[in-house]
């Protein structure tokens, strides 16, 4: 016989326990709860339940909670929670997460985004945390580029093919200028050591 219930506790564990109310003056105490393999989820309180009873054998299939449920196109599916926080496979082949407040993604040996645009929108700041960040092409900086720290490990310099120029600043440096060439308004100047 299958009916319907409606969840009043659940004890999680290796075997989950559920207690619920059933038809009119019906209650289930310290029952199974089965779920499927590689999912799992904690109803609250008041979800409503699918219970089969086979003679003493009482066993939850299934549960569902109408208050939380999500609005879906036809096609979609989706992880939800009460608090809002959902991952939605939407119909037109994007994927949402939110309604969380921390997003945290762990792997232990790498992680991988491959696509054509990558976009990262911060209000008030993104952070690398890390010793090394490599980039295999070109770096575009709309804004100022501030270093507090050194260039290199020892507080080597900047090497480039191409020239540094500067439109309304100053090349400043409190060292001798000792090999290679000077170029003033267009007029390569060959440098010799000079100084102290």
């Amino acid at each position: 016989m299958i009916i319907r219930g409606l969840l009043t506790s659940l004890i999680d564990g290796v075997v989950r326990i559920f207690s619920a109310s059933g038809r009119y003056g019906e209650s289930f105490d310290m029952r199974e709860f089965l779920q499927h393999y590689g999912f799992a989820s904690s109803p609250k309180s008041g979800a409503e339940l699918i219970i089969v009873i086979e003679g003493n054998v009482i066993t939850c299939i299934g549960s569902d909670d109408r208050r939380y449920r999500l609005s879906l196109a036809d096609g979609e599916a989706a992880l939800y929670d009460w608090q809002g926080q959902k991952v939605h496979l939407k119909a037109n082949k994007e994927i949402e997460i939110s309604g969380c407040d921390i997003l945290t993604a762990n792997a232990n040996i790498s992680a991988t985004i491959t696509s054509p645009l990558a976009k990262v929108v911060a209000s008030t700041q993104v952070e690398f945390d890390t010793p090394l960040i490599q980039c295999n092409g070109d770096v575009t900086i709309a804004g100022g580029l501030t270093c507090a720290g050194t260039y290199g490990e020892s507080g080597g310099g900047i090497t480039t093919p191409g020239n540094i120029t500067t439109t309304n600043g100053k090349v400043q440096t409190s060292e001798v200028i000792s090999e290679g060439a000077l170029t003033l308004q267009g007029t390569t100047v060959g440098v010799v050591e000079t100084g102290g």
